[in-house]
């Protein structure tokens, strides 16, 4: 596999180099996020824990993907910068245990005793009153042809 740097671009603001890859696999599936990653930080001489891949897109059939990558100074600022599920992607922090989000219980603001709105009684399920002249499941005709106009 193959990468070029299509842009570089250093923002200052957030202290970090954004850039634009091009990953040339011809005959080879899309590359993994490390692969690209590990390409990334040799090309501009960083460690890879410095090196975020934002993401991936791979145009069907072509062997090309393009890489929105950025690179940070340290790994300290990467981890202040990044949101969590970019973080878990690269591999740079553990994603959140599944036990940890069935804990979180009901949605704020209800009740926990209040699974269900008051439920309705076993018998006939209530119906819609019927509009008044249309018959129940017919469409309104109309005609096709205008009348016409007397001379």
């Amino acid at each position: 596999m193959d990468i070029e740097i299509l842009s570089k671009k250093e923002n200052q603001l957030i202290d970090r180099i954004e850039l634009q890859v091009l990953a040339k696999h011809l005959g080879a599936a899309t590359p993994k996020r490390e692969e690209i990653r590990e390409l990334v930080a040799g090309a501009v001489r960083a460690e890879k824990d410095r090196v975020i891949v934002d993401h991936l897109e791979t145009g069907f059939g072509q062997g090309m993907t393009r890489a929105y990558v950025k690179v940070y100074p340290s790994k300290k600022r990467a981890l202040e910068v990044e949101t969590r599920p970019i973080l878990v992607r690269n591999k740079l922090a553990e994603p959140k245990p599944k036990a940890e989000k069935a804990k979180a219980g009901p949605p704020p603001g209800k009740p926990k005793g209040e699974a269900k709105a008051e439920a309705k009684p076993e018998g006939k399920a209530e119906t819609k009153p019927k509009a008044e002249g249309k018959p129940e499941g017919k469409a309104e005709h109309k005609p096709d042809a205008k009348p016409k106009a007397e001379e």
